[in-house]
């Protein structure tokens, strides 16, 4: 931990977002420091809006899809 994997993985999500495409950001990190940037975010219409699930969220969608 701690090497920055979060931080590399919304920068990215960002990047890509800015470039055009749809972009959704898993957090199965149980810090969900990536859920608490991509609020942060959603806090300002300035800035672009990052789709984001915890890794909870995510199951129970693919369970809701079988």
């Amino acid at each position: 931990g701690g090497v920055g994997k979060s931080t590399i993985a919304c920068s990215l999500a960002v990047s890509l977002q800015q470039t055009g495409y749809s972009v959704a950001l898993a957090d199965c990190d149980a810090q969900l420091s990536s859920s608490a940037w991509a609020d942060i975010r959603d806090d300002n219409d300035a800035l672009p809006k990052i789709k984001q699930n915890t890794s909870e969220q995510f199951k129970t969608e693919l369970k809701a899809k079988d």
